[in-house]
């Protein structure tokens, strides 16, 4: 499931600011869709089996991936928060608001699985509850974006 479809919003006069936020949404929804999607499926295998050692192989490209995400959705707010009316920016504020809630929890989940010592079965349970709540708003996301082409 990748949320990088095409978001159509804002009315007449705004098809320029709309066009140049669509792209943005696209640009930052896809990477971490993705990276939603492999962080619930492995946490699942991992903490249906208590053993954490391959999902632990994943660790070094999910802190990376994870980290790229903080500094540009502070960018993006401070970029989509000026468009042009007020029903863009309603509801770009609410899609970057589940965008950054996403990043958040996939922030609380790597750090969880990837810290120094290897996580305890109720560690990974843990995570999995929290990459299972992402999984559902990223589920959420996708079909708003579907209904709004």
């Amino acid at each position: 499931m990748v949320l990088g479809a095409v978001l159509v919003l804002g009315g007449a006069g705004a098809q320029s600011n709309d066009a140049a936020m669509n792209a943005k949404i696209a640009r930052l929804s896809g990477p971490l869709s993705a990276l939603v999607v492999e962080v619930h499926q492995k946490l699942y295998a991992a903490a249906t089996t208590g053993d954490a050692a391959p999902l632990r192989q994943s660790c070094a490209a999910w802190t990376a991936d994870v980290k790229t995400f903080d500094p540009l959705f502070t960018a993006e707010y401070t970029a989509f928060l000026t468009p042009l009316n007020w029903a863009t920016a309603t509801r770009t504020y609410e899609w970057l608001t589940n965008v950054t809630h996403l990043a958040m929890d996939l922030k609380v989940v790597v750090g969880a699985v990837c810290g120094t010592n290897a996580p305890t079965r109720a560690e990974l349970l843990s995570a999995y509850a929290v990459a299972s709540n992402a999984s559902a708003l990223n589920r959420q996301m996708a079909l708003q974006l579907q209904t709004t082409k």
